[in-house]
């Protein structure tokens, strides 16, 4: 049960469920809804790591520099994941509100 409030916090799966949510009404479950729920995991793999960093980093000395730039190594690569997760959620949302397709080649841009 700890390996599970560690993984996946109970705001972590309803953000997950009311992504899943939107993307099932919008349609979008194509590539970007498996980027998604890749990126999901990827977030989860780095929580569990996290832990066991902070973890590691307990048993050193409390004023160690080490212990320090562990620290803060660990939260800025855990805040660039959620970062991009973010960022990726919202452009793909972006995306689907203009119906663009990224594979579409059109000749007419720019004639009027």
């Amino acid at each position: 049960m700890e390996f599970w409030r560690i993984v996946a916090p109970k705001q972590e799966q309803a953000f997950f469920g009311i992504c899943l949510l939107i993307y099932w009404l919008i349609s979008a479950a194509s590539l970007s809804g498996y980027i998604l729920g890749a990126l999901f995991l990827i977030v989860a793999a780095g929580r569990l790591i996290r832990h066991a960093v902070t973890l590691f980093a307990s048993k050193l000395p409390r004023r160690s520099q080490l212990r320090h730039y562990i620290i803060l190594c660990t939260s800025v690569a855990f805040f660039s994941l959620l970062a991009l997760r973010g960022c990726y959620l919202a452009a793909v949302i972006v995306d689907v509100g203009f119906h663009s397709d990224p594979f579409e080649v059109r000749s007419d841009i720019g004639r009027h």
